[in-house]
């Protein structure tokens, strides 16, 4: 199959230079930091495509979009930090996908069109360097074609090593968070023995309704025996309306 790229299509400048690892995914060489460059170039297309963003994708999380090309482009966010490894992946039944992975001014990091022969599906990686602090990042797909279709993400972080763990992430120390209630922040402060999360403690509004990180299972009084666990990559919460579980927002 011909495949034109989205450089050619968009700008008329010749494809972006990449590395092809052994299952098929490529990683944009030289994209941030070369003015002029290809991958300046795709960083521009991207930026003119007017991203809709569809929200947050958690570490092992897996979301269905339908995709209609108005905008042109589609991400979701998520975070990383020094030394994890990010994998991403759009799969679609009968589209044709395309992913990048950016920071969130949406200069391009990876990108990647088929994840291998026989395959329309796409699969981006990214190895974040060493030493970054915790950022926010983009995962930004479209079809290649421009045509409506439903698209599913799903989003893998090999997580380096940390000394702080919550809500299934982890921070050095100095890193800041959100609390998984919504309206605190915590940071990762080392101290005699590892790491530690220490969080404000405001008493926080609650309102089901508006709090899609938030999966309600029962009401204060049903949560005092309500048992139940929550999926990898969230964690247990609980506020004047009720308790469930919370997902990094």
């Amino acid at each position: 199959m011909i495949r034109r790229s989205l450089l050619a299509l968009v700008l008329g400048v010749a494809a972006v230079a990449c590395t092809t690892a052994d299952d098929g995914a490529s990683t944009v060489t030289g994209a941030v930091g070369k003015a002029g460059s290809d991958g300046d170039a795709l960083t521009d297309a991207v930026k003119l495509g007017k991203t809709q963003y569809l929200g947050k994708i958690a570490n092992g999380e897996e979301r269905v979009a339908d995709y209609t090309a108005t905008p042109s482009y589609q991400s979701y966010g998520f975070e990383a930090k020094g030394g994890d490894d990010i994998s991403a992946y759009v799969a679609s039944e009968d589209g044709d996908a395309k992913a990048w992975i950016t920071d969130e001014q949406f200069h391009v990091l990876a990108y990647n069109d088929d994840a291998g022969p026989g395959t329309l599906d796409a699969k981006v990686h990214y190895h974040v360097p060493e030493g970054e602090p915790s950022s926010a990042y983009r995962l930004v797909f479209r079809d290649h074609k421009f045509e409506r279709h439903a698209f599913t993400a799903r989003l893998e972080i090999a997580v380096a090593a940390g000394v702080c763990s919550y809500a299934g992430q982890a921070y050095n120390p100095g890193d800041s968070f959100d609390s998984v209630d919504g309206c605190n922040s915590c940071s990762c402060v080392l101290g005699p023995f590892g790491g530690t999360v220490s969080c404000t403690s405001r008493v926080c509004d609650c309102d089901p309704a508006n709090e899609p990180w938030h999966t309600y299972y029962g009401t204060p009084a049903q949560c005092i025996q309500l048992l139940y666990n929550c999926p990898a990559g969230e964690s247990q919460f609980a506020n004047t309306c009720g308790c469930g579980c919370a997902r990094p927002h």
